[in-house]
């Protein structure tokens, strides 16, 4: 078994025992294992919010598909285990929005240009510019 998967099985079991529909907050810290433990807290469903040290991931990955992007992703490193990690702890998040041409418009009157979509970007709660 690779350490990889050592890991998911280990985040899966406990979030399968210690997890319940009562469960109100998650206390997870930001090592590599913290992936896993989303993932499967994602599979099972029912937890509304998760509070952790990368307490506005989700929040950020589904306000990035608001705004048109289709499937955001969390960047995951190539010689470790795990997210990468910028200098100051954040999590690193992939975003293709596909053309950035001006032929959508949002509730709030910006476009899909670079410029708008950048605004929007800045304005969520969890993106550290």
């Amino acid at each position: 078994m690779t350490s990889q998967n050592s890991k998911r099985s280990a985040a899966y079991k406990a979030v399968d025992v210690h997890l319940n529909s009562s469960t109100k907050i998650i206390g997870i810290g930001s090592g590599s294992t913290v992936v896993f433990v989303i993932e499967r807290i994602l599979q099972r469903g029912g937890l509304k919010k998760i509070e952790g040290e990368k307490l506005s991931l989700l929040d950020v990955l589904s306000s990035l598909k608001k705004l048109g992007c289709p499937n955001p992703s969390l960047r995951m490193a190539k010689a470790k285990a795990g997210p990468i990690l910028t200098d100051n702890g954040n999590f690193v998040i992939d975003a293709n929005f596909g053309p950035l041409d001006g032929s959508k418009l949002f509730d709030n009157g910006s476009k899909n240009t670079p410029k708008d979509i950048l605004n929007q970007i800045k304005l969520l709660t969890g993106v550290v510019e």
